[in-house]
């Protein structure tokens, strides 16, 4: 299988393995050396990038990549988004659309880790383009799902000749905080990363 498969892959299936094993022996002693995990660099959209997109996205999705370049949001948390989460120019993250356990998209009011809960300043012109609307609507109208987020912006990216994804815009947010000399602890606690971890700054920050 390590062979074949990626190393997160294996580790999730020994995960799954032992712990199922466990429940009918819980002496079992296991002795398996697990594949090194994959350090991957995201890439960093450049400000060109990042110009040319917004030039050519549609309104709701010119949101949508404004909240990922300028706010670290993730794309569950973009589609989760509603009009009383934003007090003046300041976007309270609490909610994410994630799957469900029969598969279906649901709006869980917790994001993906408890560092993602969050208070994010967004720049006026961010908050210009989300604009008012009823307190309970959502701010992206008519997406019930993160997909239809990558989906629409992975068809911008391709006319545009570009590689880059629609989580490359965090990479993006975290960049531009290094080269503006803004305190790795503010650019964490914004992002949503976890304080201390490496992972912000091993993949999310260019060296």
């Amino acid at each position: 299988m390590t062979a074949k498969k990626s190393p997160k892959y294996v580790r999730n299936i020994y995960a799954l393995l032992t712990s199922s094993v466990a429940l009918y022996d819980p002496e079992i002693t296991w002795r398996i050396t697990l594949p090194r995990k994959e350090i991957k660099r995201a890439h960093a959209p450049s400000d060109d990038d990042i110009r040319a997109l917004m030039d050519m996205a549609p309104d709701w999705l010119k949101t949508c990549i404004a909240l990922g370049a300028f706010g670290s949001l993730r794309r569950g948390e973009v589609a989760a988004l509603q009009f009383r989460d934003l007090e003046g120019n300041i976007l309270h993250v609490h909610a994410d659309i994630v799957r469900g356990n029969n598969g279906a998209w649901i709006r869980k009011e917790t994001p993906k880790t408890s560092d993602s809960f969050r208070d994010v300043p967004l720049p006026p012109q961010v908050v210009d383009l989300i604009g008012t609307g009823d307190p309970d609507a959502p701010i992206i109208p008519g997406v019930d799902s993160p997909n239809k987020i990558t989906d629409q912006f992975t068809k911008l990216r391709n006319q545009l000749g570009l590689t880059i994804r629609f989580h490359d815009l965090r990479h993006y947010y975290a960049s531009i905080s290094a080269a503006l000399g803004i305190p790795q602890s503010y650019t964490e606690r914004v992002g949503g990363w976890h304080p201390g971890s490496p992972i912000m700054r091993e993949i999310y920050q260019n060296p």
